[in-house]
């Protein structure tokens, strides 16, 4: 009998399981598909104001629009925005910050919510 690999990992992970080993150790992980669907209201308002900035704008920028860093995760992570760290000089100390900007297939996603 042949077995797929998803059914070997299956297999293998009830017999490491009970033998207190850790789960799926030999298995290669199963691959995770994130689907974005339609974003929610704060979603849409987050790649609007990151639209209408041409360099973007800082994670603390951000934050105090009152986007979560979750959501900005989801849409760094879906391909809808993407950062950068930037160093930057205050007070005569260097410091870094994280700059978030839309990507093309976050602007593409904006225009199709606007239909």
């Amino acid at each position: 009998m042949v077995m797929s690999l998803h059914a070997r990992c299956a297999v293998l992970t009830r017999h490491v399981a009970v033998a207190g080993r850790g789960a799926n150790r030999g298995c290669a992980p199963m691959p995770t598909r994130r689907h974005y669907r339609r974003p929610n209201p704060d979603r849409r308002r987050a790649l609007e104001l990151l639209a209408g900035s041409r360099y973007g704008y800082t994670k603390a920028i951000l934050r105090a629009h009152g986007f979560s860093m979750d959501m900005m995760v989801e849409l760094v992570e879906a391909g809808l925005a993407t950062t950068k760290r930037e160093r930057m000089v205050a007070d005569g100390r260097q410091t870094g910050l994280v700059r978030v900007r839309i990507t093309d297939a976050g602007r593409q996603a904006l225009a199709k919510m606007s239909k």
